[in-house]
């Protein structure tokens, strides 16, 4: 019997396809779903252990607590799919040497940057311009009021995660602030998930012809920040564009954002250090 989804996506590149998840707290369902659409090699890399407060807002259990995350993630996703190949690291990923991040990157054809902390999303911007991997990055801010997802893809998308960010670089060099998953509920979590999932299969059904997913970007796509809105009040990034009395009418819905590299060429003063190759992660020479 034909599968339902073979409309959709190739089944055949999702079980060629190599994931990476850096964080694995909220990314949980989206973990899940990938291996039950198809996905077969899968990296997770968190540092953190299983608290009472994840049951929540994750989809860990009870008896989870304790555990370190990644573990109890694998030990999960192998119940789904006994083959499933899962490589589960206990680590901070902006901690690991260079021969680890090196396997890392040859065993990757999609990294998932879906952390909070602000240091590790700007390594993995390094990372992914260094060796010009495919990434994409997502989370929440103000009270989880509004959402984002940011996607690079080398050779398609001009501006890199750092072009995108750039005042919050900024921000962090002043004073380092820390992100607040405050009143991010589950269904928060599921709804950022499977946005970011449909992502997923877009980026790597892009060359893949006759399915749903096919063909979402051309050689050259400008617009790669989308702004999530779960909240009507949420009006500080969406009143210009939907105007002041956007509460009324526009919710649960999401604008996409062109970016543009950082370049003296386009008008900035300066190039962007990460994507215009001036600073690296690691010196691999």
């Amino acid at each position: 019997m034909p599968l339902l989804i073979e409309d959709a996506i190739d089944i055949e590149v999702l079980q060629k396809s190599k994931i990476s998840v850096i964080g694995i707290g909220g990314s949980y369902s989206l973990c899940e779903n990938l291996v039950r659409s198809g996905v077969v090699n899968l990296t997770i890399i968190d540092p953190d252990v299983v608290e009472k407060t994840n049951i929540t807002r994750q989809g860990y259990v009870l008896s989870d607590i304790g555990k370190p995350k990644v573990l109890a993630l694998r030990d999960h996703l192998l119940n789904i799919n006994p083959a499933v190949n899962i490589n589960a690291l206990q680590k901070d990923f902006t901690l690991m040497n260079v021969e680890e991040v090196l396997s890392l990157v040859e065993n990757t054809d999609l990294l998932l940057m879906l952390t909070d902390n602000f240091k590790c999303q700007a390594f993995g911007n390094k990372i992914a311009t260094q060796y010009n991997l495919k990434t994409i990055w997502g989370g929440y801010h103000h009270k989880s009021r509004t959402g984002e997802i940011f996607f690079y893809l080398p050779g398609i998308t001009p501006g890199c995660f750092r072009c995108a960010m750039s005042g919050r670089y900024k921000m962090q060099e002043e004073k380092p602030v820390k992100f607040s998953s405050a009143c991010n509920t589950i269904f928060h979590s599921n709804w950022l998930d499977a946005q970011i999932g449909m992502l997923i299969f877009a980026i790597l059904m892009n060359d893949t012809d006759g399915k749903e997913f096919s063909h979402w970007f051309d050689q050259h796509f400008e617009y790669n920040l989308i702004h999530l809105k779960s909240h009507p009040t949420a009006e500080k990034i969406f009143s210009h564009i939907c105007g002041k009395d956007n509460r009324s009418f526009f919710n649960f819905g999401s604008i996409w954002e062109k970016i543009d590299q950082e370049t003296i060429a386009n008008g900035f003063d300066y190039n962007c250090p990460d994507c215009c190759k001036k600073e690296v992660a690691y010196e691999t020479k």
